[in-house]
């Protein structure tokens, strides 16, 4: 059992020479790559589960190589945490951006370059949604705009995950 970290082609090369069987989570950032199979794929609930604590699973063959499956994982517990982790990050981000925003509006800070820096920082500071988000700043104004189809793509695939065995 392989986080995806510690799971380089390499080394499951290597397994797989030693005729060892594996299973391995793949990294969330990937799970778009796999979105359409989320989307249009039949899954099965795993039996002896409570209604909250849900998983539906459905197993694939894996596109990069017919030799390894896929198991497409859907988790309603998951997906709530994960959700709400995104909401509590974005809760904050807007916060701050509308502090940033004030404080340059104000006046407090008036050199671009140090609004540049500043701007830079708060990015730095909210990597989980700021990537959700585009900041333009011109003339001692600050502009926040959502990016919503990035942000409803990542909503649609949280608590969905991916499984990959030789099995």
């Amino acid at each position: 059992i392989l986080d995806a970290g510690f799971a380089s082609e390499k080394n499951v090369q290597m397994l797989e020479a030693r005729g060892w069987s594996y299973i391995i989570n793949i990294t969330r950032g990937s799970r778009t790559k796999y979105a359409e199979f989320f989307e249009n794929e039949i899954f099965t609930p795993l039996p002896g589960r409570l209604p909250k604590k849900t998983v539906e699973v459905k197993s694939i063959v894996d596109p990069d190589n017919e030799s390894r499956r896929l198991v497409l994982c859907r988790s309603v517990q998951r997906r709530a945490k994960e959700q709400a982790m995104i909401s509590k990050a974005e809760e904050q981000f807007l916060a701050d951006a509308k502090t940033l925003k004030t404080r340059i509006e104000k006046g407090q800070i008036k050199q671009p370059t140090v609004i540049h820096r500043k701007i830079g920082a708060f990015l730095q500071k909210h990597p989980r949604v700021a990537r959700f988000y585009r900041i333009e700043y011109e003339k001692q104004t600050l502009t926040i705009i959502r990016k919503d189809e990035k942000l409803d793509e990542v909503l649609r695939l949280c608590g969905d995950y991916i499984l990959k065995t030789d099995r």
